[in-house]
């Protein structure tokens, strides 16, 4: 029953709703203990007791004055014993006491207690207050009245109450439990909806992303969720559809990689396949037709070699199992030399092979594998570059790096396809004219692995009217 994220997540604010009502009920029933609120019961209760005295005392039938104060003394002893009371009459102003129930307090004395007035007339024109005696807190109502021509303070206390908890539960039942529960109803149904909004807010775009995933796995790779909902949510959906994006290129990567090998290794598997038929068939029956396509074999075999070195090259650096020299280098040499073994190709073509490389500071890495990346670049600048047009390398400090650029003049690359250009098994043919046949769009996903595993960076960018520029740096020693 609550296996989805959304009835989880509202089950969850249910109880966290319940346990918050369960812990007002307990603060509440707290606050009431602490409290003592059956103080004001006690203060009714002892005048209503002064009450009864204070009618004995103005209906009562006349009397000798000894009498009356002693009828004044019984009349407080009795209450006393029956309502659980202490009852005291002490003579103004000097607070002499004349007489305690409790026989605690000597008669003739002062009453050696402290009295504090809280109310000095309250509903029924009595004097509230409370009396310290030591540890002891009692609550007081007090009633002055002339006595056989004596001006006295009648004094009826009680020690001041506390309530105990479950006093304090029955006292909320009684008079706070309806208002809490219609408050705490009210408040759960408004409670409970925003929950229920609340878990859908967060669920759903989950389950979105769940159904969209099924899709992907199913090779829908057009699925894109939307980012919504909480920020956790959002980046989770973000990640989701770059991840999606990524896999689509991927793919994509994969399937041009099929088309491209699959065309580059027809042709050379086709020659082979037929200049050797030729040879068992004795087609190519003298010694210069025999040599000649020995050598168109041998051309194709090599140039599959070459395929299958560049695929386990790259496999090799992606896997980490490539190991990268780390030796002190002086790249402006590397330059040179790289940009001598072209120039007699790029002559041949009518291209003006330009060079220029300033004074550089140290990198540290490997000289080989930088000197393929450089043959790469330059090999796909000549062709692509067209006869009469000129290649630039060149080279200079940038920042704490060195930047090297090959640009050429040839035709460009289509902005749309900048974005993939270095991505493995890649290759752009159909906005360049290519004279002789190439890779199948390896050299520059390994080109980009071996400057990354440089530290460096490597990007290529359209130079209006002027063709194709690569940019390569490299971190200084």
């Amino acid at each position: 029953m609550f296996r989805t994220l959304h009835s989880r997540l509202l089950l969850s604010y249910m109880a966290v709703i319940a346990i918050s009502l369960l812990g007002m009920a307990a603060i509440i029933s707290l606050i009431l203990y602490n409290r003592a609120l059956p103080v004001r019961q006690a203060y009714q209760r002892l005048s209503y007791v002064a009450a009864g005295v204070i009618a004995r005392q103005q209906f009562g039938s006349p009397a000798p004055p000894d009498e009356q104060l002693d009828r004044l003394f019984d009349q407080v002893q009795s209450l006393a014993d029956s309502q659980k009371i202490r009852g005291l009459v002490v003579e103004r102003p000097d607070n002499v006491v004349l007489f305690d129930s409790a026989h605690q307090l000597p008669p003739g004395r002062p009453a050696a207690v402290e009295m504090r007035v809280t109310n000095p007339r309250n509903a029924n024109g009595l004097i509230e207050g409370i009396i310290l005696d030591g540890d002891d807190t009692w609550l007081f109502v007090a009633v002055q009245m002339p006595v056989a021509g004596r001006q006295l303070s009648i004094i009826l206390e009680v020690p001041r109450p506390r309530m105990g908890i479950l006093g304090a539960f029955e006292v909320m039942g009684e008079n706070l439990m309806i208002p809490v529960l219609e408050a705490g109803c009210i408040g759960s149904v408004m409670a409970v909806l925003l929950a229920a909004w609340v878990a859908r807010s967060v669920a759903r775009p989950l389950q979105r992303m769940a159904e969209a995933a099924t899709s992907v796995a199913k090779g829908d790779f057009s699925q894109e969720v939307p980012v919504s909902g909480p920020s956790e949510v959002r980046s989770v959906a973000t990640a989701f559809n770059r991840m999606t994006a990524q896999v689509k290129r991927a793919r994509q990567a994969q399937q041009d990689f099929l088309a491209n090998i699959s065309h580059e290794l027809r042709t050379p598997l086709t020659s082979i396949r037929g200049f050797s038929q030729a040879i068992m068939d004795g087609t190519a029956n003298t010694p210069e037709l025999a040599a000649h396509v020995a050598g168109i074999i041998h051309e194709e075999a090599g140039r599959l070699s070459r395929m299958v070195d560049e695929l386990l090259d790259l496999a090799r650096i992606e896997s980490g199992q490539m190991t990268m020299e780390r030796e002190r280098l002086d790249l402006g040499g590397i330059i040179r030399a790289v940009a001598e073994r072209f120039s007699i190709r790029a002559h041949e073509a009518g291209i003006s092979l330009e060079v220029t490389v300033e004074p550089l500071p140290t990198v540290i890495g490997d000289g080989d594998r930088l000197a393929q990346v450089l043959t790469n670049l330059i090999d796909n600048a000549i062709k692509y570059t067209p006869s009469g047009g000129t290649i630039s390398v060149c080279a200079a400090p940038d920042g704490d790096g060195v930047k090297i650029t090959v640009s050429d003049t040839g035709e460009g690359i289509p902005e749309e396809e900048l974005p993939r250009l270095f991505e493995r098994f890649y290759r752009v043919d159909k906005s360049r004219s290519r004279r002789d046949r190439g890779g199948v769009g390896l050299g520059l996903a390994i080109s980009r692995e071996i400057v990354i595993a440089h530290g460096g960076t490597i990007g290529a960018e359209n130079v209006p009217g002027a063709g194709a520029r690569f940019t390569v740096w490299l971190p200084a020693a």
